[in-house]
């Protein structure tokens, strides 16, 4: 079920969700602070995260570990939605996307 976004992270919501942290560069943080989430990104590891997100509503994530130059800018959000409406999102985003995670051109869709 891996889907490729950018600043956006959508999840069921009222329902335990593991994700898995992956980098290749230096060391961040996966910060959610309204849910009490942090959990190092360690390169070449893959580390499983575990959270429930309650409420329907969208939530801040950031980088939580100073990791370079730009590191100010790493933020992005945790959309927290009923089944029926991730179900649909997931449906459309993989739609979009070639097998490798990228966005299929316009012509390909």
């Amino acid at each position: 079920d891996d889907i490729y976004t950018v600043n956006e992270l959508h999840t069921p919501s009222g329902r335990p969700v593991e994700i898995t942290l992956r980098t290749d560069d230096v060391q961040h943080a996966f910060f959610v602070p309204e849910l009490r989430i942090k959990q190092d990104a360690v390169a070449s590891l893959k580390i499983p995260v575990w959270f429930d997100a309650l409420e329907n509503r969208e939530y801040e994530m950031l980088c939580a570990e100073l990791c370079g130059w730009g590191h100010y800018k790493m933020k992005a959000k945790l959309v927290a939605q009923p089944d029926e409406e991730f179900d649909a999102w997931k449906e459309r985003v993989s739609a979009e996307q070639f097998d490798d995670g990228f966005r299929k051109p316009a012509e390909e869709k």
